[in-house]
């Protein structure tokens, strides 16, 4: 690494110029700067220098430039090493696909009234629950964005997203679990030590449980299991 003492610097591993500062907090940072020449980096880092005094005497950051396709950039490499390779591509997708092509502008410059046209388009587009998944990338953005003071707080605090439709949860009657458990080629796993035993249906995703029966409904009749009648 090469320094220099005007808080600029060079690295053997990559490729253009980067900066070093003491934040309001009395933080040491470093930054990787977009610039093309020392010049411009000796700018960008002087500029920073002036937020942080404008941070100490206001008591909080003042928004800086950056727009939304460079701290979505970051966002995406912080979150790549935080989540799984599945899920990090969806959020990549919605991130770069979605969000980066509706908020074209500065971060700073995105405001509640913004967020709420972006759900109330992506609401005649898609269904609500990928609405909600959406806009919690976007919040979580947001939020980090003030971490990194790049912005003082984020707008998307309180906004609503449309309502997800509740899950329904029903229990068999006697008569139907008879019939499912007569028309299904079903396979009982008794685990002695549980008061319950295991129904597994052919063909469920992952081996997943389609049903439980507790002890009372069942009459041991070795070397099988049956339920009961009544």
């Amino acid at each position: 690494m090469s320094a220099n003492a005007d808080g600029i610097y060079t690295r053997k591993d990559r490729d253009g110029y980067w900066m070093h500062w003491i934040d309001a907090q009395d933080r040491r940072r470093w930054r990787k700067l977009n610039v093309r020449t020392l010049q411009q980096a000796r700018k960008a880092r002087a500029a920073e220098l002036v937020r942080v005094e404008q941070s100490r005497v206001l008591g909080f950051s003042p928004p800086g430039e950056e727009t939304f396709a460079d701290v979505a950039a970051r966002f995406l490499a912080h979150q790549r090493a935080r989540l799984t390779p599945k899920a990090y591509e969806r959020e990549k997708g919605i991130v770069n696909e979605h969000l980066a092509k509706f908020f074209t502008g500065s971060l700073a410059s995105i405001r509640r009234v913004a967020i709420q046209r972006y759900i109330t388009k992506r609401a005649g587009e898609v269904s609500a629950h990928s609405v909600q998944k959406e806009t919690n990338v976007l919040k979580h953005l947001l939020r980090l964005a003030v971490e990194w003071e790049i912005i003082p707080f984020t707008a998307a605090q309180g906004v609503k997203t449309p309502r997800v439709p509740a899950g329904r949860v029903r229990y068999l009657q006697p008569t139907e679990l008879r019939a499912v458990l007569a028309l299904t080629a079903v396979q009982l796993s008794v685990t002695c030590a549980l008061p319950a035993v295991a129904v597994r249906l052919p063909g469920a995703p992952g081996g997943a449980t389609g049903l439980a029966l507790i002890w009372a409904e069942l009459a041991l009749s070795p070397p099988a299991l049956s339920a009961l009648t009544t």
